[in-house]
C-alpha cells in the first residue's frame, strides 16, 4: 500500500537495508544478484511492525548504449508459505522415521514371540528376535511355514493356518502337544506351546496374512505331567500300606515280614513326598513365570498402543493439514511427498492394531443385506460412477438393461461393488477406443448382469486362476495391468457366493472377455 514510484529504495522501504546494499553492488560491479530463500522482515500492513517474510530475489542491471548501468530490475517472488510448509511436511517425516524406529524397537525387545504370515501360503514377513529364540533360527522372513518347518507336517499345524486364513476366524490353543525341531542338528521333539492364530485383514474385511504369538509351556506341562504321575504312584503306595496292615491282622505269624515291608514302602513313601514337594515347588516357580510373563505381555501391549498411536496420529492429521492447503498451495512434488509420508503412517497404524489384536477372540464375519431389488437400478448407480473414465480413454460404453419389472436378491452395495471392480477391469484391458458393453438377460430362476469388453481376452490357462487371491495376469501388456494386489475378483467372486449367486467368466483371446454376474431372480412381480 505504499507510494513507491519516484522515491529511493532506501526511503522507500527502510527495513530493506540489505537489499539496498545488494543494489548498490549490482551498480557498482554492473553485476547480477540472486538470491534464494532471502529472509526479509517487511511493514506490510503499516503497523509499525515488521513480519519476516521469505524471497527469491533478483536484482538485474539494465545498460545504455555506452555500457554504462543506469538502472536496475528487481523481481522478487514471495515463497514464505512454501518454505514454512516444506518445514512442516520435513518435522512430519520426521516423526513418522521416529514412530517407525520405536515400532521396531518394542518390536525387537518384546518377551512374547510374535510373528507375522502373509499369502496363502503364510510366508514369514516379520519374526521377532523371540521367536526366533523360541525355533532356534537365524532368520525366517521369506520361507512358508511349511518349508521352515517341514516336521509340523501331518500334525494338523499347516491345516490350522489354512483354515484361519481361508474363514478369517482367529484360533487359540492352550498347551497344543506338536513335535518340532528345537535345533537344525537335532531330532524333532515333543514340545507344548499356548498359540493365538489372529487374523489380519484389509479395510474391507478380505485376510491377508495371519499374526502368530506363541508361549512355550513345555517345561510347566512336563512338570505338571511328572506331579501326576507321582501322585498316581502314591496312591497305589497307599493302597499297598493298607494290604499290609490287613495281612499284619490277619496273618499274625507274618508280623516280622509284613513289618519289614512296612517300613520299605514307607520309606518309599516319604521319598516320594519329598519328591512330590519339589516338583509342586518347580509347578510353582512356572505358574510365577508364566504369569510374569503375562505381566510384561500386557506392558508391551500398553505401551505399543501408547507411545506409537499418538504420534502415528498426530503424523496423519498434519499429512491432511498441509494437503487441505491450510498451510498454503503445495507444489506436486511437496503433495506426492506428503502423501507418502501419510500412507506410510496408516500402513503403520494399521500393523500396530494388527499386532495388538492378537490375543484378541472377537471375530467378524461379513453381514449381508440382501433383499429384492431391479437390476436397473443396479446398473444405473454404477453406470454413472465410471462415465468420466470411460469418456477420458473415448471407448464406446453401451447399456442393455432389463426392463423396469426384473428384480433380483442381492445387497445393493455389496453387488455395486462387485459391477464396479469388473467396469474398472474392462476399462483397465480395453484399450483407447474399444467398446464395453453391461447388459442383463432373464433365465427361468436366474438374471445374469453381463460386462463384456472388446480388449485381449484371457488364455484359457488362465481363465480361472484369476479369481484366486493374489493373482494377476497381464491381458493388455500396458503399466496400468499390473495395478493393485489381485484381489478384485477374488473378493467378488465371494460376495457374489455371500448373496446366494455366482460370478463367472468367458473369453476369446484376441477378442474380448465377458464376466457374468448371475443372482436369484425375484418372480414374486410376474406371479402378481
Amino acid at each position: 500500500n505504499r507510494t513507491l514510484i519516484g522515491r529511493a529504495f532506501r526511503d522507500a522501504e527502510p527495513e530493506a537495508a540489505e537489499a539496498v546494499l545488494l543494489m548498490d553492488r549490482v551498480y557498482r560491479t554492473g553485476e547480477p544478484v540472486r538470491r534464494a530463500e532471502e529472509v526479509v522482515r517487511i511493514d506490510r500492513d503499516g503497523d509499525g511492525v515488521p513480519e519476516e517474510y521469505i524471497f527469491n530475489v533478483s536484482y538485474q542491471p539494465l545498460r545504455d548504449r555506452a555500457g554504462v548501468v543506469y538502472a536496475i530490475t528487481s523481481l522478487s517472488t514471495d515463497v514464505t508459505e512454501q518454505v514454512r510448509a516444506r518445514g512442516v511436511a520435513d518435522a512430519a517425516a520426521r516423526e513418522v522415521a521416529h514412530a517407525r524406529k520405536q515400532l521396531e524397537l518394542v518390536f525387537s525387545q518384546a518377551p512374547t514371540a510374535i510373528a507375522v504370515l502373509e499369502e496363502p501360503r503364510h510366508r514369514f514377513v516379520l519374526a521377532n528376535p523371540s521367536y526366533l529364540r523360541l525355533v532356534d533360527r537365524e532368520s525366517l522372513v521369506g520361507q512358508t511355514a511349511r518349508e521352515a518347518f517341514p516336521e509340523l507336517e501331518g500334525q494338523g499345524i499347516f491345516e490350522v493356518l489354512d483354515r484361519v486364513y481361508r474363514t478369517g476366524e482367529p484360533y487359540v490353543a492352550n498347551e497344543l502337544e506338536v513335535n518340532i525341531r528345537r535345533a537344525r542338528d537335532r531330532e524333532p521333539e515333543q514340545a507344548f506351546f499356548n498359540l493365538t492364530y489372529q487374523p489380519m485383514c484389509t479395510a474391507d474385511g478380505a485376510v491377508y496374512g495371519i499374526g502368530v504369538v506363541a508361549v512355550d509351556v513345555t517345561e510347566s506341562v512336563l512338570s505338571r505331567h511328572r506331579i501326576e504321575g507321582l501322585l498316581r504312584e502314591s496312591e497305589i503306595s497307599l493302597d499297598a500300606l493298607e494290604e499290609s496292615n490287613a495281612r499284619l491282622e490277619e496273618q499274625h505269624v507274618q508280623m516280622e515280614f509284613t513289618n519289614h515291608q512296612l517300613q520299605e514302602n514307607a520309606a518309599q513313601l516319604k521319598a516320594q513326598t519329598a519328591e512330590l514337594e519339589t516338583q509342586t515347588e518347580a509347578l510353582e516357580e512356572q505358574r510365577r513365570i508364566a504369569h510374569e510373563a503375562n505381566q510384561a505381555k500386557g506392558l508391551f501391549l500398553a505401551t505399543m498402543s501408547h507411545e506409537l498411536r499418538t504420534p502415528l496420529n498426530a503424523v496423519g492429521g498434519y499429512a491432511d493439514l498441509l494437503l487441505s492447503g491450510v498451510r498454503g498451495d503445495l507444489t506436486p512434488v511437496q503433495c506426492s511427498d506428503v502423501e507418502r509420508i501419510r500412507h506410510s503412517g496408516k500402513y503403520l497404524l494399521g500393523l500396530i492394531n494388527s499386532i495388538l489384536n492378537f490375543t484378541k477372540l472377537d471375530a467378524s464375519d461379513i453381514e449381508f443385506d440382501v433383499r429384492s431389488i431391479a437390476v436397473r437400478t443396479l446398473l444405473h448407480g454404477v453406470a454413472d460412477l465410471v462415465a468420466p473414465q470411460i469418456a477420458a480413454k473415448s471407448q464406446q460404453f453401451t447399456t442393455l438393461d432389463c426392463d423396469g419389472v426384473t428384480r433380483v436378491f442381492a445387497d445393493t452395495d455389496k453387488a455395486h461393488q462387485i459391477l464396479l471392480n469388473l467396469l474398472t477391469n474392462a476399462l483397465k484391458f480395453t484399450g483407447n477406443g474399444g467398446a464395453i458393453t453391461v447388459m442383463c438377460v432373464t433365465r427361468d430362476e436366474w438374471v445374469d448382469i453381463q460386462v463384456k469388453d472388446t480388449g485381449r481376452g484371457i488364455v484359457p490357462e488362465n481363465v480361472e486362476r484369476i479369481f484366486n487371491p493374489f493373482v494377476q495376469v497381464d491381458r493388455h501388456l500396458t503399466p496400468s495391468s499390473q495395478q493393485g494386489v489381485g484381489l478384485g475378483l477374488a473378493i467378488s467372486r465371494d460376495l457374489a457366493l455371500g448373496m446366494g449367486g455366482h460370478l463367472t467368466v468367458t473369453s476369446v483371446p484376441g477378442e474380448g472377455s465377458t464376466f457374468t454376474l448371475a443372482l436369484r431372480r425375484d418372480l414374486a412381480p410376474l406371479l402378481s
